[in-house]
């Protein structure tokens, strides 16, 4: 159990530290970096190419794909200089696979653990509809909720996932496109759904089918596989998102809209978890 500025919340029990990360260095060396990825994963760009590597090489491998989805799902235990340390799912997917800015992987910051723990929190507590933060310059914010709506995006089924700032276009260029967008490409090929729409979106990432003629022999090929779920951006207008039952909606810069009421319309029409910065 932690304490965030009052809030008491229950982590995962704490393992053996067998299965604690970086249990076997010196404790002066133990603090996070990035895991080594295999060879064979790095190398491998689509699920395309997987199905084409051999059954030996498959196999191999398949163990470390799960135990990556465990770890998303689940986060995980570290040590920190002899402390064993909780992180999210969410968390270790910005640190592990989450590229900023198209360039480098996120460095661990004890601040934006307690932020990404919090956001857990605020997840299971039905009382709750979301996390507010009142960020200081070049707190990495926008890059975490980034992560976090790609990550949720990418493993939950029949959901809307939204953007929007203090304006259209920042919601477009700053947030879906240079974040959202670059992180999705910097993804490994086992955590990228089925995707419908081009390589480089400008308006949505769509996890469904693609369109296609219904055939014959097509009718039912693979209905049923894709997430259907779509993360987007709209314009800075109230009702924007009307209508639309969102899973999180991300607000970026609330501070800078020109009227309060776009933000207590965005309170309004969602339900499960709001994200502001």
């Amino acid at each position: 159990m932690i304490e965030i500025d009052g809030l008491l919340i229950q982590l995962p029990a704490q393992p053996e530290d067998k299965y604690i990360l970086f249990q076997d260095l010196p404790k002066e060396e133990q603090l996070w970096k990035r895991v080594r990825v295999p060879d064979a994963i790095e190398k491998t760009k689509s699920m395309d190419s997987w199905m084409e590597q051999p059954k030996e090489i498959q196999t191999r491998f398949l163990p470390y794909i799960k135990e990556e989805f465990r770890r998303r799902r689940d986060g995980l235990w570290f040590f920190n200089n002899g402390t064993p340390t909780y992180i999210t799912g969410n968390h270790y997917v910005m640190l592990q696979w989450s590229k900023i800015d198209g360039s480098f992987y996120g460095q661990y910051l004890a601040f934006q653990r307690k932020l990404f723990i919090h956001l857990e929190a605020c997840k299971v507590d039905s009382r709750c509809v979301g996390q507010l933060f009142t960020k200081c310059r070049r707190s990495g914010y926008t890059n975490m909720a980034s992560s976090i709506v790609l990550n949720e995006g990418t493993m939950s089924k029949d959901k809307v996932l939204g953007i929007m700032s203090k304006t259209g276009s920042d919601a477009q260029e700053n947030v879906f496109m240079k974040k959202v967008v670059r992180m999705y490409k910097s993804y490994p090929f086992f955590f990228k759904p089925i995707q419908d729409g081009t390589t480089n979106p400008r308006m949505e990432l769509a996890f469904r089918e693609p369109s296609q003629r219904i055939t014959k022999t097509n009718k039912a090929s693979t209905q049923g596989e894709a997430l259907n779920t779509v993360i987007n951006w709209r314009n800075t207008v109230n009702n924007a998102y009307d209508g639309e039952r969102l899973y999180i909606l991300f607000l970026d810069e609330a501070g800078k809209w020109e009227r309060p009421t776009d933000i207590r319309e965005a309170w309004r029409i969602n339900r499960t978890c709001l994200i502001v910065g």
